[in-house]
């Protein structure tokens, strides 16, 4: 029977790497892993936020690159040795190209949030555009208020019922155009009813409106159009230096790998000072 000798291999890796290079080892036969212990190197602060960086701006690149052509993966990314590595590296401005990505990235998902909030408000205004209240109506007199509901078209037929019941003559309403199964009302009515007005709302799904300070809903409608067109213009100048900043991924992915090497040449440097 002929005995093979064992070799005892020292693998230096990426973290990141570890989990694939365990599993790749697992799958031949005659290799035992003795330990799959961590040795991290030690790296320098600026070198680790450069990392950080990098990484942070790939992940964005990611979503504005395009899936590579069968030209382009009969023709990949040329491999470079350390020092042409370092040369592309020197000079190349990857640095303000990815804090560029990262910044311009997170200003794209503010907008994101605020044209939510924006479309949120528009759908609140809008059973009201057809009427002239404004914050400043409220009550505008010593006797009466003025008030905006909010009430679902299949509730209304019955409250408009009750209201009339319960106030008659006393109560004014007014009945803009039903949007999306909810229509406004506008009251007029005595303050002293305000309690027994308020106590019909929740037997009939019906909810206070407040106007913006100063405006009509029309009004608050056309002003939250204006800062949404806006804001779509300034997305899509952020989408269009997105794309062609995209363009020019390979000066990060050349970035990551000269830092990469540099880590690993720390690593190989401390396991053999042990």
């Amino acid at each position: 029977m002929a005995v093979c000798k064992m070799k005892h291999v020292t693998i230096l890796c990426l973290q990141g790497q570890k989990d694939r290079i365990l599993t790749t080892l697992q799958e031949f036969g005659g290799v035992e892993i003795v330990s799959g212990k961590s040795e991290n190197a030690v790296i320098q602060p600026e070198q680790e936020e450069k990392q950080a960086l990098l990484a942070q701006a790939l992940r964005v690149a990611a979503e504005y690159q395009k899936k590579p052509s069968l030209l382009d993966q009969k023709n990949p990314k040329p491999s470079l040795t350390a020092a042409e590595l370092e040369r592309q590296v020197a000079g190349s401005g990857w640095e303000t190209l990815a804090a560029d990505f990262v910044q311009a990235q997170e200003e794209l998902n503010a907008l994101a949030q605020k044209q939510g909030s924006l479309q949120a408000e528009r759908s609140r205004l809008l059973p009201w555009q057809g009427f002239s209240l404004t914050a400043g109506d409220r009550d505008a007199s010593a006797a009466y208020s003025f008030a905006a509901l909010s009430v679902s078209s299949q509730s209304l037929p019955g409250f408009l019922e009750e209201l009339e019941n319960r106030f008659g003559d006393s109560l004014y309403v007014e009945t803009a155009h039903a949007q999306e199964n909810v229509a406004g009302l506008l009251l007029i009515y005595p303050k002293k009813s305000e309690k027994a007005l308020l106590s019909l709302l929740p037997s009939h799904n019906a909810s206070w409106f407040e106007p913006l300070k100063g405006l009509t809903a029309a009004q608050g409608i056309a002003a939250l159009d204006e800062e949404a067109a806006e804001l779509e213009q300034r997305k899509a100048s952020l989408l269009e230096a997105q794309q062609e900043r995209a363009g020019r991924v390979s000066l990060l992915e050349y970035a990551q790998e000269y830092y990469d090497n540099l880590l690993l040449r720390k690593a190989q440097e401390q396991l053999l000072e042990q």
